[in-house]
């Protein structure tokens, strides 16, 4: 895969940041935090829009916006990350079960911390989304509202994965852990 070594203009993607990192200029990595909301979505699909189609693969993404509670269907538009990390999302509840559509099979770390995600509602379903993942690696939940894993949470949507060889999660208000929840 050829990864965008530019970031995109600050107009296309504000208010979210665009980093390249210190030491390793081909790495770059979008933020967007901040406590007003932010229309991901529309970002997103104005860089799928406007960006050739060698310049969508980031390595990335890193949420800590206070305001943002939902991340919607296919929020990335055809946008790619390996990495994504969520992190201190206040009232971030709900992530739709396709959220990640066009990055599901790319994404090799997803890492949530502090986030009150709720696993509760039609659609937004947690596990479903992390199950779409076929290339996941690492998962880290911590500190978050997901009070169950369900039955068969890791199921093979997008064939079984086979990469995934950590997952950590810490979390005090889980209570039950579902049947066959890791056959998988």
């Amino acid at each position: 895969m050829t990864y965008c070594t530019e970031c995109p203009s600050e107009q296309m993607i504000s208010p979210c940041d665009c980093l390249k990192h210190e030491y390793h200029p081909r790495i770059v990595y979008f933020k967007c935090g901040g406590n007003e909301n932010i229309d991901l979505k529309h970002i997103f699909n104005e860089m799928s829009i406007n960006l050739d189609e060698g310049n969508k693969s980031f390595t990335s993404f890193y949420l800590n916006n206070t305001a943002i509670s939902e991340l919607p269907e296919n929020v990335f538009g055809n946008i790619t990350f390996d990495e994504i990390i969520i992190e201190n999302a206040y009232n971030l509840s709900r992530i739709h079960s396709h959220a990640f559509r066009a990055t599901n099979n790319y994404l090799t770390i997803f890492r949530v911390y502090s986030t009150p995600l709720d696993n509760q509602m039609p659609y937004y379903d947690f596990f479903t989304a992390i199950s779409l993942m076929p290339r996941l690696s690492l998962l880290t939940i911590a500190n978050t509202s997901v009070t169950e894993i369900t039955d068969n949470a890791f199921r093979p949507l997008s064939g079984i994965q086979y990469n995934l060889t950590t997952v950590s999660i810490n979390d005090h208000k889980l209570k039950k852990l579902g049947n066959n929840a890791f056959e998988y």
